[in-house]
């Protein structure tokens, strides 16, 4: 099961520039909040959509949960909401173990992170 996920930003508080915010290519990605996740093939495309690959292996034969998005700049976290002043979350799931879910975010278009976190909350079983 996926889910295509597209979002713009509005604003920006640190703002850098203009254009896209990402060299297209891999970019660097990981999961906080949660064992059971693991995130991998995390690209960025020349328009700076981000496009990644999260996979859940717990032992729910279904799981559901909350995605927020923060980013990693000069080695220091931050939450998507200091980015733009919104503090977005997606359900995601039911998602089975080891199922590839396909996730894409069009965010910012003058922020330029070094990566993204994707950041998982209120993980529960699902049916």
């Amino acid at each position: 099961m996926s889910l295509f996920l597209v979002l713009i930003a509005c604003s920006s508080t640190p703002r850098e520039g203009s254009g896209s915010p990402f060299a297209a290519g891999s970019a660097k990605g990981s999961v906080e909040g949660s064992d059971h996740f693991s995130v991998s093939q995390t690209t960025r495309d020349e328009s700076g959509a981000i496009h990644a690959w999260l996979t859940y292996t717990g032992a729910c034969n279904l799981v559901k949960a909350k995605l927020r998005f923060s980013y990693v700049k000069n080695g220091q976290t931050i939450a998507g909401r200091e980015v733009d002043g919104i503090d977005r979350h997606f359900e995601i799931g039911p998602l089975a173990p080891n199922e590839p879910y396909y996730n894409s975010y069009l965010g910012e278009d003058t922020f330029t992170p070094d990566a993204i976190v994707f950041v998982v909350s209120n993980e529960q079983c699902a049916g």
